[in-house]
C-alpha cells in the first residue's frame, strides 16, 4: 500500500507532473487496518548532480500521528517549466504544418515502440509490461526490456512486471499526448497492477 499511496505524490506535488520514479524502497513501522487515514509526505535530500536525478524521504504517518512506514525515493524530476514550453513552442510549427502525425490504431503504435525505445533510460532494467487493451481496437502485446535491449510480442506473457488495463482510446490519447498517464490513472481510465512506480518510466523508456 505504501507504494500506491506516495505515486500520486510524486507524480502531481514533489517533484510534480512528468516525473519518473527509478527506485522505491519502504520500510514498516506498525501495521495499518481499515479504516485508517493515511498520509504520505516526500522530502528532497539529495540532488544527484551527474544523473540530474533527485533522493527523496517517504513518510506514511497514521490518523493518530504515528509513523507506519518510511523509505526513500530515486527519481528523474520532470523538465524545467520552460524547457517544456522552449520544446512546445519549437514543435508547434511541425504540428501545425503535419495534421495527421497522431497515432489512429493500437497496433501501430506497438509496431512503432522498437524504433522509439530509449535504451539509455532502460539501463539495468529487466522487466514486463504487459498491456490490456480493451474495445474494438484492443488486444494484448507485452514489452520486455533486457539488457538494453526491447521486444514487442502479441498476446499475454505469462509472469508480467506490471499490467496496464485501459481502453483503446485511452491508450492512442496518451501516446498522441492529449493525456497523460498519470491523470488517466487518477481518473480510473488506466489501471495498473504489479509493479505501480515502474509504469512511470515506460514514457521514458519507449518516447514514442
Amino acid at each position: 500500500m505504501p507504494q500506491s499511496l506516495i505515486a500520486p505524490v510524486l507524480g502531481t506535488k514533489l517533484p510534480g507532473l512528468g516525473t519518473v520514479a527509478v527506485e522505491v524502497t519502504t520500510r514498516f513501522k506498525r501495521p495499518t487496518f481499515f479504516g485508517d487515514t493515511i498520509t504520505a509526505t516526500a522530502e528532497v535530500v539529495e540532488k544527484l548532480e551527474n544523473k540530474k536525478w533527485v533522493r527523496l524521504k517517504l513518510i506514511w504517518i497514521n490518523q493518530r500521528g504515528e509513523l507506519v512506514s518510511e523509505g526513500e525515493a530515486v527519481v528523474i524530476p520532470p523538465p524545467r517549466m520552460e524547457d517544456m514550453f522552449k520544446k512546445t513552442s519549437e514543435s508547434k510549427t511541425k504540428k501545425e504544418e503535419d495534421t495527421n502525425m497522431g497515432f489512429t490504431n493500437v497496433k501501430e503504435v506497438f509496431a512503432k515502440m522498437p524504433e522509439a525505445f530509449n535504451a539509455n533510460a532502460a539501463q539495468g532494467l529487466n522487466a514486463v509490461f504487459q498491456f490490456d487493451i480493451t474495445g474494438d481496437d484492443g488486444g494484448k502485446w507485452n514489452v520486455a526490456v533486457k539488457d538494453g535491449a526491447c521486444a514487442v510480442s502479441e498476446g499475454a506473457n505469462d509472469a508480467p512486471t506490471v499490467t496496464l488495463t485501459m481502453a483503446a482510446d485511452t491508450w492512442l490519447a496518451m501516446v498522441n499526448k492529449e493525456l497523460n498517464g498519470m491523470q488517466a490513472f487518477m481518473s480510473g481510465k488506466l489501471k495498473a497492477t504489479g509493479d505501480i512506480m515502474l509504469a512511470q518510466r515506460f514514457a521514458t523508456i519507449f518516447p514514442v
